[in-house]
């Protein structure tokens, strides 16, 4: 799927500029063949840290894609975990985890995440989605 986004990316930055505009992103879609309306594309950019607002790199958009392809814009706990998974690797470390915390408006600080995380973390630090959803379930009614 990276290549087939590397490929997309550069037919869709015709000026070879770097970036393309969100605007984009429906056609860019349309031509992977995956079905997504405009609102839940503006749903879960709305939860993207975009370097340039309105502008995707290659590497966001490639990011974008693979959330699209596994939530849907409405599952809140899983898009936000997708969107911290940078290195599509289906894990997150601690500083994911405490800045998804943050977003959703959580008062935690580093000791009681560090509580949260006790016998979830695996031996790189990080956390799959399993363990995530037990703990965010605590924050997200």
């Amino acid at each position: 799927n990276i290549d087939i986004c590397q490929q997309l990316f550069q037919q869709i930055d015709s000026q070879c500029s770097g970036s393309f505009e969100t605007t984009q992103l429906l056609i860019a879609f349309k031509l992977m063949g995956i079905e997504i309306n405009q609102q839940e594309l503006e749903n879960i950019l709305k939860h993207f840290d975009l370097s340039q607002p309105g502008q995707l790199t290659q590497y966001e958009f490639t990011h974008f894609v693979y959330v699209v392809q596994n939530t849907k814009s409405l599952d809140l706990p899983k898009l936000l975990f997708l969107i911290q998974d940078n290195e599509f690797i289906g894990k997150i470390n601690v500083q994911q985890l405490r800045k998804i915390l943050k977003m959703i408006g959580a008062n935690t600080n580093t000791d009681e995440v560090e509580r949260l995380l006790t016998d979830k973390k695996d031996n790189e630090n990080k956390i799959r989605f399993i363990p995530f959803i037990q703990i965010i379930r605590q924050f997200i009614q």
